[in-house]
């Protein structure tokens, strides 16, 4: 299933284990098997770069994080899992490409 991500009034909720994905594309993917009536979400961390602390998170599922944080706060297992499984929006990509700076992963040259 994909969709455009820029899509006025459609919203998202976040989980730190979401089942959609945006990806490179800027398409909004299934990322694993959702029932029917099952909400679909997405991890807000891939959507934003600098934030350190976007909010707290209330997702509830195992392994929250307790917190939203910009991608560039992510441990980097959790940076390197999303970039492997193009599950990061354009947006981050570019300013990545870029030289943005990632404390403990990406060096700006």
């Amino acid at each position: 299933m994909i969709a455009k991500f820029d899509l006025p009034g459609i919203t998202f909720p976040h989980s730190c284990f979401p089942n959609c994905v945006v990806n490179s594309r800027n398409e909004i993917v299934l990322f694993k098997p959702v029932i029917p009536g099952e909400k679909l979400t997405i991890d807000y961390s891939t959507l934003y770069v600098g934030e350190e602390i976007l909010e707290n998170c209330k997702c509830g599922c195992n392994g929250c994080r307790g917190i939203i944080l910009g991608f560039r706060y992510l441990p980097v297992i959790y940076q390197d899992f999303y970039l492997e499984n193009d599950a990061v929006c354009a947006e981050v990509l570019t300013q990545i490409n870029a030289g943005y700076h990632f404390p403990g992963h990406f060096k700006a040259e």
